[in-house]
């Protein structure tokens, strides 16, 4: 369960990330 969470927050970092490459 706790992989999982992390995996979602490193997934909504590059997320992050790619947007701020976008603008």
């Amino acid at each position: 369960m706790l992989e999982s969470g992390f995996f979602q927050l490193l997934h909504n970092l590059q997320y992050k990330s790619f947007y701020s490459c976008l603008i």
